[in-house]
Formats: C-alpha cells, sequence, structure tokens
C-alpha cells in the first residue's frame, strides 16, 4: 500500500515537471531599473523558393503593379493592335500587302494565308506567321512564329529574334530560365505582356493582354493564378 502512495507521488512529480519544460523559457535580463523577463518564442520557418517559383512570384508582382498603374499598352507587331476586330485586322492585313511588310501564301486553291515578313539584323525579312485569338472586346491574343532559316539553330534563331524585340521594346523585363533547351524572355508594360520562348514547331513570341488573359506560370513556377474567364468570339 505504502509503496503504491509512493509510485503515485513520484509519477504526479514527474508530470509536474514535464509539463514546466513546455512552457516558454523566462529570462532575466539587467537592467539598470530593473529585471526584464525575456519569453523565449519558437522562430517561424523561412519559406525556401527554387529559383523558377522566385522568378514567377516576380513576374506575378510586376503583372499586378503593371495592371494597378493603369497603362495601356495596345500596340502589337507590324501594327495590329489589342481590341481589333475580325473585319480590322483583316483589312489591315491587306494594308499591310499593299507596303510590303505581308504577303499572300497560297494554302490551297481557293485560300490564301496571311504571312509577316520579320525584319531581322542578320537573316533579313523572315517569313513569320501570325495567329490571333479575340474576346468579346476585340483581338486579345498574338502568337507570332517565324520560320527558322536553314542554317540558323533554334537557339541562336531565337538570340536574334531577342535583339529585334529588344530594339522595339527595351531590355526584357525578365530572362526565365532554359525553356526547351532555350533562353526564355519576359517583356511586361502596361497591360500587355510578351514572351519569347522556344516551342516543338520553333521559334515563337505571344502577345497577351494582360486585362484578358493571365498567361500560365513558367515551368516549375508554383501554383497558377486565377484565371480571367476570356469569352471566345473567334467564330464571329
Amino acid at each position: 500500500m505504502r509503496l503504491t502512495v509512493i509510485l503515485s507521488m513520484l509519477i504526479i512529480f514527474s508530470l509536474s515537471i514535464a509539463c514546466k519544460s513546455d512552457r516558454p523559457r523566462k529570462k532575466k535580463g539587467n537592467n539598470n531599473n530593473n529585471n526584464t523577463e525575456v519569453i523565449d518564442t519558437p522562430i517561424e520557418p523561412v519559406e525556401e523558393l527554387s529559383e523558377e517559383e522566385q522568378i514567377q512570384r516576380d513576374i506575378n508582382a510586376s503583372i499586378d503593379e503593371q495592371i494597378g498603374s493603369g497603362k495601356k499598352v495596345e500596340r502589337l507587331v507590324s501594327g495590329f493592335s489589342f481590341g481589333m476586330s475580325k473585319r480590322q485586322v483583316t483589312r489591315h492585313k491587306d494594308k499591310m500587302v499593299k507596303k510590303g511588310t505581308m504577303r499572300k501564301v497560297k494554302k490551297s486553291s481557293t485560300r490564301f494565308e496571311y504571312v509577316y515578313r520579320l525584319p531581322l539584323p542578320h537573316s533579313g525579312k523572315v517569313t513569320t506567321y501570325l495567329d490571333f485569338e479575340y474576346e468579346q472586346g476585340g483581338l486579345f491574343k498574338s502568337k507570332c512564329r517565324p520560320k527558322t532559316p536553314r542554317k540558323s539553330s533554334t537557339s541562336d534563331f531565337l538570340q536574334e529574334v531577342k535583339t529585334l524585340l529588344t530594339e522595339w521594346y527595351g531590355n526584357p523585363t525578365f530572362q526565365v530560365p532554359a525553356y526547351n533547351s532555350c533562353e526564355r524572355y519576359v517583356w511586361i508594360e502596361g497591360n500587355r505582356h510578351i514572351d519569347l520562348r522556344c516551342e516543338l514547331e520553333g521559334v515563337v513570341f505571344t502577345y497577351t493582354d494582360l486585362t484578358s488573359e493571365i498567361p500560365a506560370n513558367i515551368e516549375g513556377g508554383g501554383e497558377a493564378r486565377p484565371q480571367v474567364e476570356v469569352l471566345d468570339v473567334s467564330h464571329k
């Protein structure tokens, strides 16, 4: 009986010590006026981001800043603009054909395709296919696909296109880690986003109106941002 009581008292005493050790420790610090108590608090772990996640975070911050500025940048390649209707785009293509900056390429016996002549510093005027996407407010996205010259590698050709875009729009806002074995560059100004990269089809640069669509995150850039709902009226 006495042994049981002693064991019970030892267990209670051990639990009491354990509870006290879990509490934040208090340290007494020296002070000229009185003794102050300093409580140790747990340190929150610092979030570690990969290079891609950090760049994507910076891109997102730049997008928010530029959209928040209210600055509107409508001009695209060859005088096309965000907001153009399909009819306005067709009229502008005919106008560019007369100026010699675009030409018609025969696709079939009854169909033609307009191609842009991209003026590059070394390769000359390169055939460039232009794809357009429309929403209720008109043109909001254009994908440009210049044809890589036979004597040029894809990565070297991308650098030549980058030189031209830098001449037009200034230095890239971001250089992104290699994508499809090529460098990747992003320009952000106002509502206009330009993405120069390599795809399986070759070099591509895309214009996007940020008030209509937020481009997908870069590879490894983490969770995607909420997307803007776009009404497709390309059939009109």
